[in-house]
């Protein structure tokens, strides 16, 4: 084989390479809560909203706040930093993606 053609396919394979360790650091898991704070990284936690607990928008401090059962049943307080989404009460079940902050679950989207 000619030198360039080496050159090229090294080239090529060492970007697959750095493209599949990217993918690889900022791929977020779907688990639950318990794993989620063990992980203490940016997860997907699918769950139900627990609508017998109070949820709570604060306009000054523009948090949304709500209680969340996972599906091992871990029940645990989210804090949301935008306005309640428009169809929070309409869905049957919630995805939410953050990371733990203390005792809640700090989330980035829902």
């Amino acid at each position: 084989m000619q030198r360039s053609t080496l050159l090229l396919i090294a080239l090529a394979v060492g970007f697959v390479g750095l493209l599949a360790y990217s993918l690889g650091q900022n791929a977020s898991l779907y688990t639950d809560f318990a794993t989620a704070r063990r992980e203490g990284r940016e997860v997907h936690v699918p769950g139900a909203w627990v609508r017998r607990e109070q949820a709570a928008y604060d306009p000054a401090r523009d948090v949304f706040v709500f209680y969340m059962q996972d599906t091992l049943r871990n029940v645990v307080r989210v804090r949301y930093a935008d306005p309640k989404p428009a169809n929070f009460e309409q869905a049957e079940r919630v995805v939410v993606v953050g990371k733990f902050d203390g005792q809640d679950f700090a989330a980035q989207h829902i």
